[in-house]
């Protein structure tokens, strides 16, 4: 049993060293980093967890410090590494197998019913295809509300890029709200669909947003930037103008934020070109 520990350690360490060296830090600095960066606050998580996670973040060549992938805690203390928006499209950019992707949304009467993304492998005959619908994807979620045709794109093309890739040990962050509702006997129905309980939905309205006027403020900020150094620029702003008080935010608005911020940096990433047909 000692060795065996002694091995874990050995490894663990190992890994830590090879990942701060890639990032240009001392080991101390990049696990303290990476412990702030991708963890929920106040979350506690073991270092055999944490070892867990940078093996899959390693495995992918992705960032944690970037949040290109980041872990999630969920109903009966189990964890789960999730793929952000950038580290899917970085992960297939990357691979030397990667010979294209596209996306493609499609409308009836004017309204987007459905987007199919396809993911094409120099050495795969076939591309893989998937279509993702909006009647059984929409949900009573900020993004979702706010940038529907943004969120099925990103569905389809998350879904699409973990097939081709074989992505089997890290989930989407909406896939994953969807596993953890199911196991806590939620519902998963899009917002239309949702039973109507007033009580309820008070008192969740109430915990998720603490400040509307500058959450949608952010929001619009976010859809307004046309470079990635502007987002970078505007996601420093909001850091310190929330860390001074000057921005009401709470944790669920965070979320919503960050979402946003992710998805709007896939949009003006030039390296994947997206095809949408308006007809």
């Amino acid at each position: 049993m000692s060795n065996d520990v002694t091995i874990y350690a050995d490894r663990r360490q190992q890994l830590v060293a090879e990942m701060s060296e890639a990032q240009g830090m001392t080991e101390a600095d990049f696990y303290n980093e990476m412990r702030s960066s991708c963890l929920p606050a106040r979350e506690q998580v073991s270092d055999q967890r944490l070892f867990t996670f940078l093996s899959i973040a390693k495995k992918y060549g992705l960032n944690p410090l970037m949040r290109e992938i980041y872990y999630m805690p969920g109903q009966g203390g189990k964890w789960s590494a999730i793929l952000g928006a950038d580290g899917a499209y970085k992960l297939a950019n990357s691979h030397p197998a990667c010979n294209g992707i596209t996306v493609k949304v499609d409308f009836e009467d004017g309204v987007a019913v459905s987007a199919t993304a396809t993911v094409h492998r120099k050495d795969w005959d076939n591309p893989v295809v998937v279509t993702e619908y909006m009647a059984e994807c929409k949900r009573n979620t900020g993004p979702w509300k706010q940038y529907p045709l943004r969120m099925i794109k990103h569905k389809a093309l998350m879904q699409a890029i973990r097939i081709a890739f074989g992505v089997n040990d890290a989930m989407d962050h909406d896939e994953w709200e969807r596993h953890q509702d199911a196991l806590s006997g939620r519902s998963g129905a899009p917002a239309e669909q949702q039973p109507q309980q007033p009580e309820q939905r008070e008192e969740r309205d109430i915990t998720t947003t603490v400040n509307d006027a500058d959450r949608l403020r952010v929001l619009e900020a976010i859809e307004k930037t046309d470079s990635i150094d502007a987002l970078a620029e505007l996601q420093q702003h909001l850091v310190q103008a929330r860390n001074e008080g000057r921005l009401n935010l709470g944790d669920a608005d965070m979320q919503i934020v960050r979402e946003a911020f992710m998805a709007r940096h896939g949009e003006l990433t030039k390296a994947i070109e997206y095809q949408e047909d308006d007809a």
